[in-house]
């Protein structure tokens, strides 16, 4: 069947966030059923009507590449024989189709993803405008430790007036009215997916909490049972004001050119009366360089991830230090910050 190019490669990519590279079968296809296309990580199931039928999976990445590349407005696209094919044709001085392009894909007719545990959605709901947002936000203090013991660390916690997420270093709050009964975790490597989409609706089911776009995109989170520790008693403590620059971020990225090139990804703050220093860091090389700050306290330095150091410069206006704590309060959003020390 012939389809704009174009807008097959989107709706392609428009469900990529459920592929996988972490061993579950089948993850890292496009699954072809009953008029959809599908992607299955087992942590989110992720789906999208297409205009053609197909059945089958499909390695993604090859067929996401070669649909880049083609600069054709219009493809057809069926299977024959075990293969996926995209075609291109044009027509000759009699108006006959000639085949002018063809590439094949070997496609598995049996799928083998567990679609069925996932739920269906129930009744729609209206997502908070802001809860994209609210958590690109806080998911950058989720844990990426692969300790089992440590799982909830990984996981956003969303509660009816609030989502939140943390791990030894870091910790954030955004308030926002969500419409759950109760809390509920989510990992948030699967949950980050949802903030890119611009998703406008959500349905909670059993084990599964699902999203909706206005162009059809339905997105499902696996939820995790487990109690999510109080972390509000964290922010009581007393301090010294500090006033970060606003043009904080364009000195935190210079000096990331060098700290990401560490494991951990840390840039050095030396505070000190009116002025700070960022500092990053390698065996390959470093950048430090100074700006102008509101601060008045003694002198110290500490450690911390340069995304977060700058996601606080360009919301908050003003925040508190300790000897080994950062927080910042706007209302909407807190974060506190354990600080490392520096060098």
């Amino acid at each position: 069947m012939k389809v704009n190019r174009e807008s097959f490669l989107q709706i392609l990519e428009s469900v990529t966030a459920g592929l996988s590279n972490t061993g579950v079968e089948q993850g890292k296809c496009f699954i072809f059923q009953d008029s959809q296309v599908m992607t299955f990580s087992g942590e989110c199931f992720v789906r999208r009507k297409i205009p053609i039928e197909l059945s089958g999976a499909v390695e993604a990445d090859p067929i996401l590449q070669i649909l880049s590349k083609l600069k054709d407005e219009e493809i057809d696209v069926k299977t024959e024989e075990g293969q996926l094919l995209i075609q291109v044709f044009s027509l000759n001085k009699t108006g006959k189709e000639i085949l002018k392009k063809k590439s094949w894909l070997q496609i598995n007719p049996l799928i083998t993803v567990p679609t069925s545990l996932v739920e269906d959605p129930g009744d729609w709901q209206k997502l908070h405008e802001d809860f994209g947002e609210a958590v690109s936000t806080v998911s950058q203090c989720s844990s990426k430790t692969k300790d089992e013991r440590e799982w909830m660390l990984t996981c956003i916690h969303l509660h009816p007036k609030w989502i939140e997420s943390g791990d030894c270093y870091q910790f954030c709050r955004y308030r926002i009215q969500f419409g759950l009964e109760s809390s509920i975790l989510v990992k948030a490597k699967s949950l980050q997916g949802v903030s890119q989409l611009g998703m406008t609706e959500f349905s909670q089911t059993g084990s599964w909490l699902h999203f909706r776009n206005p162009s059809g995109v339905v997105y499902s989170c696996r939820l995790h049972v487990g109690e999510y520790p109080s972390m509000g008693q964290l922010f009581k403590f007393e301090g010294e004001s500090v006033v970060l620059p606003k043009d904080l971020s364009e000195g935190i990225d210079r000096s990331e050119i060098f700290s990401k090139m560490e494991d951990q990804n840390l840039v050095q703050i030396d505070l000190k009366p009116n002025k700070v220093w960022i500092t990053g860091k390698s065996e390959k090389g470093g950048h430090t360089e100074s700006k102008k700050v509101k601060y008045e306290g003694p002198e110290m330095s500490f450690c911390i991830a340069p995304k977060m150091l700058s996601t606080l410069a360009k919301k908050f206006s003003e925040g508190i230090v300790a000897e080994d704590k950062l927080k910042f309060d706007s209302g909407t959003y807190k974060l506190l910050c354990y600080l490392r020390k520096g060098n």
